[in-house]
């Protein structure tokens, strides 16, 4: 309780009340909403680069945007076009659609079929279908209508239509080598839903009613869409889709909202239409007012309140806005809801854009009446989607081929027929463009009423509340082991497992659950636990060769030392990837690895509860490619080279910093060489990113002292999607070895609050307030470090909710936590100087233990259950074909091209806290002269020597 006083305190003290200059949007004056619109949709041009050098036409830049958000953004210049009038970016758009249009014109580009599902194509033809409804001008010879083109892509989903499991559904990704195959979700059965319904109203095929009919009763009859209309993510076709994934997302509700609100215009409002456009228009109340004083504000309540959404999941409230808006106008029973929420989602949001030269920078929390400090694609085209929404009234709806009657739907085929049994298919649908339909020709005015500064009290009030609620949320959530101490359980909790399971049996209770709680349909009857055996995989870089010296290697000089090379995985790869870079080709690889575990655990012949246990804490093996980064040059190291590394052991280092005042170390800070270090750090990701084509880590952990975390800020400064800052998770364990050493000794949590207030110190419990770990009388032995980093990684390994699904992960620490947790990896020791960054490839298996043994057993029970199941390994580099060898482990669990461990967490045999075997400040020699130690090494004094360093003429390593 005291802790979380603390917290409260310090959130009340760094929420005082600032200036906000913002969009001025008057909400009932049409002129206002074209002008707040037009200064919006030019932040969205702002961002996108497809037609500049070194650009993709049609393309947001990747990273950070994936393929399917840029569709997602055309589309809403597409609805900005068709609400507004303004036609400012119609040449734009037409360029964009025609290069990622495809060889058969169906959006399907083989150049992105790496990552490429159902749902990411959808997105691209939604923008036909709007096309072709708001007679937006048709693009040249010889490319074909707007609706060919969205017929063109729905008869692929026809084929794709997969009954072999679950009775039928879409694959999520439809390309067999993708990851999520395996996943049917609601997304992309729910965009094959709507473009059937919008298709059927355009055309007046049948054929399009029967298929929107088919998958609304698969949808259902699954539980995607529960008997209340809450749509649910997905489900996992390997166990027939008993279990469904519970998260709910706003555009997953939305795709099927506008789907039956069209099917509720086109049949005159029959039931059960009617209905089901009302019932999942209530669903939509769970992203609705996140708190009692934001009444009608749209949020994404599964991340959006714990800052934790990615950069697709930023984007997702801009479909649902673009979805209600077209729904209150096919279904004008529910414009009047619809309404209430478009108008004070409208005036949050344009509080939020007060970034930028105009103004015109939109944050994603529309809360708080101010911008929340994130930018991106997502956050500008979710602010264009509300407030060109407001025009909805003053718009004609979408229009339909003029010999369309209205009839009522007929019976759907049943849900077991296939695309070749019982359903017609789309041959002989007529396709002809339709009459036109008005458009509003006002033009938005490139230009901003005066904006307003002014002081907002509320503003503190409503962030007050905000802080207090996830406060409150991160203390009843989180339960922690004793440190050092990882079991993981089919229950999932965890160290920082914030999720919880309901309980209940199969099936569940069917009624509305809670955002971020998961059910399974039934749980298992006893407890699993597992340990950890960690692999480093060789031949990729040149760190992991010995014939590599550490102290001469320049990562920045050798692409991370990144050995350019084939791999198997290369053959999935249009023309083998000859077009790709050497790191475009090696995430890849890393991405069919884990591809390749997965199907390893699908053609396991395991019991359900052993499938819904990999469902809830990942698959028994993963690859996890992992930036190790130390710390740039501080003031402590300074000190030691200057004094001498037994006179800082034996004295100074124990000193908060020198006699005279001249620098401290204390918890040490970066020196302005250790700043220049990470700036150069920073410039090489940025170099990498552009060149290399190289995608960011998903999940940044640092060391809570404070040279590891500003190293962590400037590396990563500038350079993250939307100029982002960082939001690391500060961990505990990252610390360097502790104790005695005044440097290692962090601040309290409210100092690092203070210092670096986007990194997130509430995830793990052993960051206390104060210091309690550090010890001035004893110091942390390399064993106790080595079980602590242990510790560390079957934790993190513990919690699927925080990496499930992540490849890629950067830990900034320190030499001697660095060197510890390459122990645990049983990599080959590699000093780092300071700054410096290498990335190392593991493979991580998730072996179980049995039931009947103690934890102390866990190193001795996985090992014997690793050699039994002869597991697959990935020494050779290859695992993603399944071309290598068998592992066959001698007595030392060390293998050619692999190097394992079991890690067991024996902490209670251990050193680890056993603060009796920590080491004790050694004696200075009785003829050391400490006041003139460092005269006599350098022959200058400290402030001398400091300015050496700092000026370039002497160099610290």
């Amino acid at each position: 309780m005291l802790q979380f006083l603390i917290l409260v305190a310090i959130g009340l003290l760094s929420f005082l009340a600032r200036d906000v200059a913002s969009i001025v949007l008057d909400v009932d004056d049409t002129q206002s909403i074209l002008e707040a619109a037009a200064l919006t949709a030019r932040g969205v041009i702002d961002l996108y680069n497809g037609n500049q050098p070194g650009g993709t036409l049609g393309k947001w830049p990747f990273p950070p945007y994936y393929w399917w958000e840029s569709g997602g953004a055309w589309g809403g210049l597409m609805e900005y076009w068709h609400y507004t009038g303004d036609d400012s970016y119609v040449n734009l758009t037409q360029e964009g659609l025609i290069a990622q249009l495809g060889p058969k014109y169906d959006f399907n580009v083989p150049a992105e079929a790496f990552d490429t599902g159902n749902d990411d194509q959808a997105f691209w033809v939604f923008v036909a279908m709007s096309a072709a409804e708001y007679s937006f001008p048709q693009l040249p010879a010889p490319y074909p209508s707007w609706v060919r083109i969205v017929s063109n892509a729905w008869e692929d989903y026809v084929t794709r239509w997969n009954s072999s499991r679950c009775n039928g559904g879409l694959k999520w990704q439809f390309n067999p080598q993708n990851a999520g195959y395996y996943y049917k979700n609601s997304v992309s059965n729910g965009a094959f839903f709507q473009l059937s319904a919008r298709l059927a109203r355009f055309t007046g095929n049948q054929t399009y009613v029967l298929w929107a009919d088919t998958i609304w009763d698969w949808a259902s009859a699954i539980g995607l869409v529960d008997n209340i209309y809450n749509v649910f993510d997905g489900t996992d076709e390997t166990i027939n889709c008993t279990g469904i994934d519970h998260h709910q997302w706003t555009y997953n509700v939305g795709v099927f909202l506008y789907g039956a609100a069209v099917l509720q215009n086109y049949t005159n409002g029959s039931s059960p239409w009617i209905e089901r456009t009302a019932g999942l228009l209530d669903s939509t109340n769970t992203f609705i007012s996140p708190f009692r004083n934001a009444s009608n504000i749209l949020f994404e309540a599964q991340c959006e309140l714990s800052m934790s959404c990615n950069v697709d999941q930023l984007s997702m409230k801009a479909y649902l806005i673009r979805w209600m808006a077209a729904t209150s106008k096919l279904a004008p029973f529910s414009a009047g809801r619809i309404g209430e929420v478009l108008r004070a989602s409208a005036q949050g949001a344009a509080a939020s854009c007060t970034g930028g030269g105009e103004n015109n920078t939109c944050g994603s929390k529309w809360y708080i009446e101010g911008w929340d400090g994130t930018t991106g694609l997502g956050q500008q085209l979710s602010a264009l989607e509300v407030m060109y929404s407001l025009l909805v009234n003053e718009t004609n709806p979408p229009a339909t081929y003029p010999d369309v009657s209205i009839l009522p739907a007929p019976q759907s085929p049943t849900i077991t027929a296939t695309a070749t049994e019982g359903l017609p298919t789309a041959s002989g649908i007529a396709r002809p463009l339709h009459d036109g339909a008005a458009i509003i020709q006002s033009r938005a005015q490139n230009k901003i009423r005066p904006l307003v500064a002014a002081f907002i009290t509320s503003l503190a009030v409503i962030q007050i509340l905000l802080f207090l609620t996830v406060s409150l949320a991160v203390c009843g959530l989180l339960e922690m082991s004793d440190m050092g101490v990882s079991l993981l359980s089919s229950s999932g909790q965890g160290v920082l497992d914030i999720h919880n399971d309901n309980g209940g049996g199969a099936g569940g209770d069917g009624g509305k659950e809670d955002i971020g709680q998961e059910k399974e349909p039934a749980r298992p009857s006893a407890q699993t636990r597992y340990a950890y055996k960690y692999t480093t995989l060789d031949g990729y870089f040149l760190q992991d060769d010995l014939s590599t010296v550490a102290a001469d290697f320049d990562f920045m000089a050798t692409n991370f030392g990144l050995i350019d090379r084939e791999y198997n995985s290369d053959e999935s790869l249009p023309d083998n990837g000859r077009d790709m870079t050497v790191w475009q080709r090696f995430e890849h690889h890393i991405s069919s690895l884990n591809r390749a575990a997965q199907d390893d655990d699908d053609d396991d012949d395991d019991g359900d509860d052993d499938r819904r246990n990999r469902k809830r804490h990942g698959s028994s093996a993963r690859y996890l490619l992992l930036f190790l980064g130390r710390h740039g040059n501080g003031y402590h190291n300074i000190a030691e080279r200057y004094y001498g590394g037994e006179a800082w052991d034996c004295h100074y280092s124990a000193l908060d910093g020198d006699p005279d005042g001249i620098m401290t170390w204390s918890d040490a800070h970066l020196s302005k060489e250790g700043q220049r270090q990470a700036r150069e750090v920073n410039s090489f990701w940025t170099r990498q990113l552009a060149e290399q084509k190289m995608s960011l880590p998903e999940l940044w952990l640092a060391s809570p002292l404070d040279r590891a975390m500003e190293t962590a800020d400037i590396t990563f400064d500038g350079i993250l999607p939307g100029g982002a800052k960082l939001e690391a998770i500060v961990m505990e364990k990252l610390r360097e070895g502790t104790g005695i050493h005044t440097c290692d000794r962090r601040s309290d949590v409210s100092r690092i609050r203070q210092r670096f207030p986007t990194f997130n110190v509430d995830l793990d419990q052993y960051l206390t307030e104060t210091d309690e770990f550090w010890d001035p009388d004893r110091r942390e032995p390399d064993t106790a470090l080595t079980e602590r980093l242990r510790a560390f990684m079957d934790s993190l390994m513990d919690q699927h909710e925080l990496i499930g699904g992540k490849e890629r992960l950067s830990i900034t620490s320190h030499s001697g936590a660095i060197g510890a947790l390459l122990r645990v990896l049983n990599h080959r020791q590699f000093s780092l100087g300071t700054g410096a960054v290498i990335p190392v490839l593991i493979k991580v298996d998730k072996v179980p233990l049995d039931d009947d043994h103690d934890d102390a057993d866990r190193s001795r029970n996985a090992k014997r259950s690793v050699l039994s199941k002869d597991k697959r390994h990935g020494g050779s580099g290859e695992g993603g074909n399944h071309e290598e060898p068998k592992l066959n482990l001698p007595d030392n669990d060390s293998g050619e091209g692999e190097k394992g461990t079991e890690n067991a967490n024996q902490t209670s045999d251990s050193d680890a806290n056993d603060r009796s075997k920590w080491q004790p400040i050694p004696s200075c020699p009785a003829d050391m002269d400490l006041p003139t130690i460092g005269h006599s090494r350098w022959g200058v004094g400290l402030r001398e020597y400091l300015e050496g360093v700092e000026n370039g003429t002497i160099t610290i390593v």
